[in-house]
């Protein structure tokens, strides 16, 4: 579970941290609150490539750090891989923008690729976006979550069944 995000150096929101609580969390707000910096701000801890102006920095550095409680096994795994460990029992995540754009990652204490951070950033947050519901207009995008939700099993009968139908 995320249990904070800290923002500093950046052109938007120039020092903020966040504490979240257990279970489902919704960002709202007037247009101009900032939301989109926050997300923006999580994007780059799950790995996400920095673009638009929730990444402007301030000065010399952004930095955005977010701080995770409750790890899977397997994120715990994949962090002392790279060369990282938990504090504690928590994991923290940081990414930093330099004013020339270059990145860095840092994962359990330990400099990593930004490839780390998407992979366990997956394990561990999921966010939607407010256009997200329209993807559900689309055929394929209903046949993937029907699919998904059946499982592998009931994707090779599926295949099967298609296959004699075809024959």
């Amino acid at each position: 579970m995320l249990a904070e995000l800290r923002i500093s150096g950046s052109a938007i929101v120039e020092d903020i941290e966040i504490e979240l609580g257990s279970g489902l969390t919704v960002i709202t707000g007037e247009t101009g609150t900032g939301k989109t910096t926050l997300l923006t701000a999580l994007a780059l801890l799950m790995g996400g490539k920095p673009e638009g102006p929730g990444t402007a920095v301030r000065q010399d550095r952004m930095t955005v750090e977010g701080v995770w409680t409750d790890i899977p096994p397997v994120v715990v795994e994949r962090i002392r891989d790279a060369g990282g460990d938990l504090d504690d029992g928590q994991l923290v995540l940081r990414r930093t923008i330099s004013a020339d754009g270059r990145t860095r990652a840092f994962a359990g204490g330990a400099s990593v690729p930004a490839a780390v951070l998407a992979e366990v950033g997956e394990m561990l947050t999921a966010i939607h976006g407010q256009a997200d519901q329209l993807l559900l207009r689309r055929p394929a995008m209903q046949r993937d979550l029907v699919d998904a939700f059946a499982g592998a099993e009931h994707l090779s009968r599926v295949a099967e069944h298609g296959q004699v139908w075809k024959s």
